[in-house]
């Protein structure tokens, strides 16, 4: 049987869980297409890949080769344009969160899809851990109202505020970090009714969201001061009874998040619709 033929866009810091899952689901990594060229670490897991700086000579080579799916890990604002590339072009799409960043560019993706019948899959991987799993479970099954506390600290060096991850046309902070946390409240207390922003500055936002039965006081930091000696960096207090600890339990996350995606039951355009709904408005507000 032939192998799954990919290609990737963008290199960086996430793209050795990307590397391993395409290893684990036996495909093959044919092309990459980065700005950053320290990518060494592609020897260790394809060392036959064909490396690309030019977007247009990257496409022409993923077209005549055949690409059956491309994984999108580049900064945010190429999101879009890169998993329409990949729909058009006969590719399934993985891509990194956010999928987009203006909640627009997702009905323009679903209109592809069916003109197309290729697919966009979403690395919702936080979704599949397992305590949110069990948490989720007993919040559906309850009739309680919930008070919760979401603190989401992930240091950063001085390299952060020079990167793409801090300019504006990514989205900054509340996409590149807040993504994550906001999705994750969403899979838990389905649609929020209404959000504060107490503050935000370039390292760090507080704010509070109200869902039908529970409210929800949030803090996303990559300020290194902000860590709680002795307790978890990022975690999220239901009451006073449950602490959901996410610092572990990520381990192949992404692999699984492939196999599903080459499955058929990977999470779609429409599972990111409410994070970045909220995200956009919060920053309309601003």
């Amino acid at each position: 049987m032939e192998k799954l033929r990919f290609a990737m866009c963008g290199c960086g810091y996430v793209s050795h869980k990307h590397l391993e899952a395409i290893k684990r689901v036996d495909g093959e990594l044919i092309a990459v297409l980065s700005k950053d060229t320290i990518v060494g670490h592609l020897d260790s897991h394809f060392p036959d890949t064909k490396f690309f700086l030019d977007g247009n000579e990257f496409q022409k080579y993923c077209i005549k080769n055949k690409v059956n799916w491309l994984s999108v890990i580049s900064p945010n604002e190429f999101h879009f344009e890169q998993a329409k590339f990949g729909l058009l072009n006969g590719m399934d799409v993985i891509c990194e969160k956010p999928l987009v960043v203006n909640p627009n560019h997702l009905d323009e993706l679903i209109r592809i899809e069916k003109q197309t019948n290729n697919r966009v899959y979403s690395v919702l991987q936080l979704r599949l851990h397992e305590e949110v799993i069990k948490l989720k479970e007993a919040i559906d099954t309850s009739d309680s109202h919930y008070e919760i506390t979401l603190r989401y600290v992930t240091p950063r060096g001085d390299w952060f505020s020079k990167s793409w991850k801090q300019q504006e046309q990514n989205g900054g902070l509340l996409y590149v970090i807040g993504i994550h946390l906001f999705d994750i409240a969403a899979v838990l207390f389905g649609k929020y009714s209404k959000y504060e922003i107490y503050s935000i500055v370039k390292e760090k936002a507080h704010g509070k969201l109200w869902f039908n039965n529970a409210e929800m006081e949030w803090f996303l930091s990559v300020d290194r001061k902000d860590i709680i000696r002795g307790s978890p960096k990022r975690y999220l207090q239901v009451g006073s009874d449950y602490t959901l600890n996410l610092d572990k339990g990520f381990e192949n996350l992404h692999s699984v998040i492939y196999q599903n995606a080459i499955n058929g039951v990977g999470y779609g355009i429409e599972d990111n619709r409410e994070a970045i709904e909220l995200i956009y408005n919060m920053k309309k507000g601003l």
